[in-house]
This record gives C-alpha cells, structure tokens and sequence, in this order.
C-alpha cells in the first residue's frame, strides 16, 4: 500500500499541530531511480489499552510517505476507546484484529505472522516514528546487502510529546551488547530473513523480549548497522513500564543470560555477560530503591520478586557473578525490604548473604548502608553483624 497524504487521513484533533497531526513526510515516488520498486516494510503495533497515543502511533506510520507500507495493528481487547480509533484507520490497514492474547510478544508474533515485507519492525502503542524513518530505513539497507538489522538514536518524550532526554546509541557486536544493552527498541528495523533465522520472538519474555531478539541475531552471527540518527520517540507515561518493572526486566535480562549462556560460552563471551549480570543487577537495585523510596507496592508483589531472585540464586550459584558490587547492593536492597515488611528473619538472610559474600566490599558500603536504613531494617541489621 503506498501511505496516504495527510489530507486523505481522519481531521486530528483541534488541540493537536506538528508532526504527525498537521505535517507529513514527503511523499516518495513509485519507484527507486534505478527503475525497482521500495520494498516492502512491514509495521506491527502491539496494542492494548493506549487509546490517549496510538493515534499519534498510527498517523506516525501513515504519514511517512512511503510507497509499499503494510500496517498491521494487533490489539489485545482494549477497553478503553481505542478500537474506535484503530477502526478510523482501518482503510489504510494491511490487517487489524483485536482480541485477548497472552501479551506483548504474542501480539507482535501474531502480527509478522501476517506480514509478507522484506524489512520488518515493530511500534508500541504509544510511540512513534520520526519523519522520514522508513525512507532512510530502506535505503540503508538496499545499500548494505549484508545487514541483517539496523538501528538508530531515540528520544524519549513524556504524555504531552514534551521530549525528556535523548538515547544515543553506538555500533557494536554481541560483547558490546551484552555488556550494555544500548539498541533502543523502537529505532529498530530487520530483515525479514533475519527474523526467520533465529525463529522470531520469545513469547515468554515480557519485558526483554527485544534484548533476547538483538542478542540472539547477534550471536547467529547476522550483521547489524547503526545509523546516528533519530528515528523513533519512546513515551513514558504513568501508565508505561514503570520503576517497579524496573525489577522485572532486571530477571527478564538476566533470564535471557541464562537461556543463552552455553551460546555466550561456545562465541567465547564470557568476559561481556559478566557484565550483562552487572547491569542487570544495577536494573533490580535501582527497581527496589524505587520501590521502597516510594512505599507503592503491595507485600504479595514484593514478596514474588524475592522468590525470584531466590529461584535464580539457587539454580545458578556463583554462575551469576556473585560477589560484584550491584550484585550485593540488591542483596541490601532486598534485605531491607524484608524488614519492612516485618520479615526479620528472611531480611537476615539477605544480610548474611551479603557480608559473607565479600566482607571487604561490605564494610566499604557500611556508612552508606546505615544512612539508608529505617529502625527495622538497621536492627535486624545490627543483629546479622554481631552474630
């Protein structure tokens, strides 16, 4: 399908001007100079309840002037308007439905499951494409046959589109990514036959779903390509993944790890997913700090996430870098919260832990642990150091 001009698109909002709503990108002619025709780029937006974005989504997509565009929006049963939406644009779809899936990574199968494009990629319901991204996507890589997926920078905005920071990417291979998970979703586009070679995506992960997608095309040995320039917005909002997701994609990475470790082994990565354990444990540090430093999550809630972390530190032991300083911050951060859930004993377990794990490293972070404290946790962990 060529992408409509904006003045064939639904009237936007009164409120709304710019990018997507009142400007388009240029549209491209039927054919590339060299008498081909644009391939094929399959879109996918997952979808489920973003009834106050995915418009700005869709008409992002829409609007990008490309001449062989296949649009396909899987919603998972929304409630909250947006079908009503979804069904205005339902003329310039390739495919919709919506019904109830078992999530995100299900949506996006179920949505290149019907794409036929040469390249693929796929946009939450509440980002969005810059001007022009699809153009550039595919001339990098008709011009670059042996990239297998490519990717660029990304600004993050907030509800309003208001941009709050920017994400800069770089180049690199596996170790670089394992090491530091540095390719922003949205920005990322594949090949078709890359997508095939490493039997799509991983339904189980929900939240480093696309970490494991890079990660495994990298290991297969598929070549990647960065662009330095921005090509998607990521908007947070309170509805979004929030701080106490942070916790869940820290096991989701470090699930991902382990799913792959004897690939990392057989490519001799070792080094770099000692790193990858790193970041993941700054992700669950970071996520109980959140948590505790804003008291919003339920004992049922809290208590899951330590029965993961305890799943994970009795079947991969020291395989998990134990002993490195994120990792004994979480040890602390968890510590604390059992006792401020008034689980003494289980908030002990995690101080022992953490003092017999490196006595050196425990004692540089004394003072600042003790800062931290409230009465309950400084007093169980008064009695874990004299014992």
């Amino acid at each position: 399908m060529k992408c409509p001009k904006r003045e064939e698109l639904p009237t936007p909002p009164a409120t709304k001007n710019g990018w997507p709503w009142t400007e388009g990108s240029p549209q491209l002619p039927e054919r590339l100079p060299t008498g081909r025709t644009w391939p094929r780029v399959s879109i996918v937006t997952p979808s489920y309840n973003q009834a106050a974005y995915i418009e700005e989504t869709i008409r992002s997509v829409l609007l990008q002037g490309y001449p062989n565009l296949e649009y396909i929006i899987i919603d998972g049963g929304s409630t909250d308007g947006a079908m009503d939406i979804i069904r205005k644009y339902e003329p310039w779809l390739a495919y919709w439905s919506s019904e109830p899936d078992r999530g995100q990574g299900h949506a996006i199968s179920k949505g290149f499951e019907k794409a036929t494009g040469e390249i693929f990629g796929w946009l939450n319901s509440d980002d969005a494409y810059c001007k022009e991204t699809l153009e550039l996507v595919s001339r990098r890589l008709l011009a670059a046959a042996n990239v297998a997926f490519l990717y660029g920078d990304c600004d993050v905005i907030d509800a309003t589109g208001l941009k709050l920071d920017h994400i800069k990417s770089r180049a690199g291979g596996p170790a670089e990514f394992l090491a530091d998970s540095y390719i922003p979703q949205p920005s990322t586009f594949f090949r078709r036959t890359a997508w095939e070679a490493v039997g799509g995506i991983d339904e189980t992960f929900h939240y480093s779903l696309d970490y494991d997608l890079w990660l495994r095309m990298m290991l297969e040995g598929l070549q990647s390509l960065y662009v330095p320039i921005t090509l998607s917005s990521f908007r947070v909002h309170d509805d979004s993944k929030s701080s106490k997701d942070l916790i869940k994609f820290g096991f989701d990475m470090l699930a991902v790890m382990e799913k792959l470790s004897k690939r990392i082994e057989e490519t001799g990565f070792q080094s770099a997913r000692v790193k990858g354990y790193n970041q993941a444990y700054w992700m669950l540090s970071s996520g109980y700090k959140e948590f505790i430093d804003a008291a919003d999550w339920d004992e049922e809630e809290g208590i899951a996430g330590l029965a993961l972390w305890d799943q994970f530190s009795q079947t991969c032991g020291d395989e998990r870098g134990r002993g490195s300083a994120m990792w004994l911050e979480c040890l602390y951060r968890m510590g604390q919260y059992c006792c401020l859930q008034n689980l003494p004993e289980r908030g002990r377990r995690y101080f022992e832990e953490m003092i017999k794990s490196d006595r050196l490293a425990f004692k540089a972070m004394l003072s600042w642990i003790t800062s931290l404290m409230g009465p309950r946790a400084y007093r169980t962990f008064i009695k874990t150091c004299m014992s």
